[in-house]
């Protein structure tokens, strides 16, 4: 087996501001659509500390527990978890509004929100890999569905998964399991890995702007088909 799927399975840790994120999941992914963090956005938005302080909110906490404890028809309760959050996460912050010391207090105590947002990006990013495939004959006809519907309809429908397993479990292995069982179907082809290293070879010393032979669209902020 790959060692590609194992990393997918056990994903590295990230933390952030002081939170310990959990994996990013089908159902934190769901979440983050839902309350419209701009970090997942597929249309043209730009994220904010706003969406970094949701992001994290939302991340570092179960499903249930989130759903629970901010309400999914809430957003004013929403909204207080998050101001609550960034007190904790930066308790002397109105001291940076204070003329003469605010600039001083911003260069030693405040936090790079650009560093924080780019790593909160590649953890998104690196939680929801996509294997490099092979569209098969006859396996490219594209549907209306939601890319997160579908995969959730397979997991659940065709290989057993629970919705724990959907809220909780890493969407880079729900991303695997997904695609292992369209091969199966003969839906598309995984590639080795010398194909897979040949494809990255030619896509770093690619500089024309053509697309990639490979198929393996990123879902996050791309393409709404599975």
């Amino acid at each position: 087996m790959s060692p590609s799927y194992f990393s997918a399975a056990i994903p590295e840790p990230f933390r952030i501001l002081g939170l310990s994120l959990k994996p990013l999941s089908l159902g934190r992914y769901r979440l983050l659509r839902r309350f419209e963090c701009a970090f997942v956005a597929e249309e043209e938005a730009a994220a904010g500390v706003s969406d970094l302080l949701l992001g994290g909110v939302i991340c570092s906490m179960r499903v249930d527990e989130f759903l629970e404890k901010a309400g999914a028809a809430s957003q004013g309760r929403l909204q207080r978890e998050i101001r609550r959050w960034g007190r904790r996460v930066c308790p002397w912050a109105w001291i940076s509004a204070v003329p003469l010391v605010g600039k001083w207090w911003r260069k030693h105590h405040a936090f790079d929100a650009l560093e924080k947002m780019a790593l909160f990006r590649r953890y998104l990013d690196e939680g929801s890999v996509v294997p490099k495939y092979w569209e098969e004959e006859g396996g490219g006809r594209s549907s209306g569905a939601h890319w997160a519907q579908s995969v959730e309809v397979v997991l659940r429908g065709e290989l057993g998964w629970t919705a724990e397993e959907i809220n909780e479990a890493p969407l880079s292995k729900a991303l695997a399991d997904y695609f292992r069982w369209a091969e199966n179907k003969g839906l598309v082809r995984l590639m080795t890995a010398e194909e897979v290293a040949y494809v990255e070879e030619r896509e770093r010393d690619a500089r024309n702007g053509e697309q990639p032979t490979a198929s393996n669209q990123h879902p996050i902020g791309g393409d709404n088909g599975a």
